[in-house]
């Protein structure tokens, strides 16, 4: 009986712990709801004729986001972006699925923004075939305003 009392307060700490840490990840993400006071960042739709194609946002700022997003809300402030790029049908390659490698150093797949309340940016992936090696880059493809 003891034993399982002892298990039982250890849980109970590790639980509480986990939910510590927890919670202050969550405030100290720039992820926030929808709203005039925040940016909206969008991946898709690509637009495949203009070689742009789908991304999800995967990291902010070298912190992974839970699950890939094709969209989100942040606070006005200054971002990297680390994104998957889903090109489908590139130009003289295969009709297949290629996503990129989130762990690449070469960059291609990040993107440093600064965004403001009431914007939405639109990042893409973009084919360039002068670039050699990696013939794909993350862009901002544009800026709207969503607030009247």
């Amino acid at each position: 009986m003891q034993i399982q009392s002892t298990v039982f307060k250890l849980l109970i700490m590790l639980f509480g712990l986990l939910l510590s840490a927890f919670l202050s990840e969550l405030q100290a993400s720039p992820l926030t709801s929808p709203g005039d006071d925040a940016a909206q960042i969008v991946g898709s739709p690509g637009y495949e004729i203009k070689n742009l194609y789908q991304v999800g946002f995967v990291e902010i700022d070298g912190k992974n986001i839970a699950g890939s997003r094709s969209m989100m809300w942040l606070e006005p402030g200054r971002y990297t972006l680390t994104v998957d790029m889903f090109i489908r049908n590139p130009p003289g390659g295969t009709r297949t699925l290629m996503r990129s490698n989130r762990r690449d150093t070469s960059g291609y797949n990040k993107i440093e923004l600064v965004v403001e309340a009431g914007k939405r940016y639109h990042v893409l992936a973009k084919y360039d075939s002068q670039r050699k090696g990696v013939p794909f880059r993350t862009v901002l493809h544009q800026v709207e305003s969503i607030v009247d």
